[in-house]
């Protein structure tokens, strides 16, 4: 990785203490290397869906996840001696998550349990479906997915993401340059029913890199229905013999209203 997060940590794992189930503190270590932000939310996805959590400092100057956790927790059947290993993807927060019981096993969630447990839960981001009579589109044999770690990032709808008269989305820079992308790059999106929308990727390159999606954001975000506080989950794939040819799956989970 390239940028403000280099050196981050990109892995650590939390083991359940008593009084995990109302807070939970980040590894001193991974919060020294983002003292000087101030997040107020963290997102974390795991095989059940992405969660919404409130971020907070202590005294200690320690990242704390606060409201949103203890929903996490009972949706997870946590209990003390469990851990979870955490993955910080590009920035922002941005976590995935794996959960294992005391004897170092994943933790198996089956069909039933996921249905009891996903009623009514405010703090997580349920993702947007598609009608079953859809056509959705299969990704042909001659487009390969990226098992890379940097193939894909999520990011939470901000007002600016729905302008009208300046539609455009950022794409973290981490992304960019790890993916080789530029503006030769002939990008796409595929919405949750598989629907194909071609995108401008625009780049600017003197002064701060940057870059975002212009031309066709704001058609795709008006047809998903997307709106502020969104989160969506993008990853990339690139065409086998065509590799400026790039598609971006994109997976939506509503704020709830």
């Amino acid at each position: 990785m390239e940028g403000k997060h280099d050196a981050v940590v990109r892995h650590f794992f939390k083991v359940m203490m008593p009084g995990f189930q109302e807070t939970l503190i980040l590894p001193p270590a991974f919060c020294q290397k983002l003292k000087q932000e101030e997040p107020d939310e963290a997102i974390v996805a795991t095989p059940k869906g992405m969660w919404k959590i409130e971020v907070r400092k202590n005294h200690e100057g320690l990242i704390c996840f606060k409201e949103g956790w203890p929903n996490f927790v009972h949706h997870h059947s946590l209990n003390v001696g469990d851990f979870i290993v955490f993955e910080y993807m590009t920035g922002h927060m941005h976590f995935k998550a794996s959960v294992f019981d005391p004897t170092a096993c994943e933790k198996q969630f089956t069909v039933l349990e996921l249905e009891k447990k996903s009623n009514n839960a405010p703090q997580r981001a349920k993702p947007n479906y598609c009608p079953k009579n859809t056509n959705k589109k299969p990704i042909k044999d001659s487009v390969v997915s990226h098992n890379d770690e940097n193939a894909h990032f999520v990011l939470t709808m901000k007002p600016h993401n729905a302008c009208q008269k300046m539609p455009r989305m950022g794409i973290p820079v981490e992304f960019l340059r790890s993916n080789d992308l530029s503006e030769r790059t002939r990008l796409s999106l595929r919405d949750p029913c598989g629907k194909i929308w071609a995108v401008k990727l625009l780049i600017q390159t003197s002064g701060q890199y940057r870059g975002w999606i212009g031309r066709g954001w704001h058609e795709f975000y008006i047809s998903n229905k997307l709106k502020n506080g969104d989160v969506c989950h993008f990853e990339l794939h690139r065409h086998s013999h065509r590799p400026n040819n790039v598609v971006m799956d994109v997976q939506i989970f509503p704020t709830p209203v």
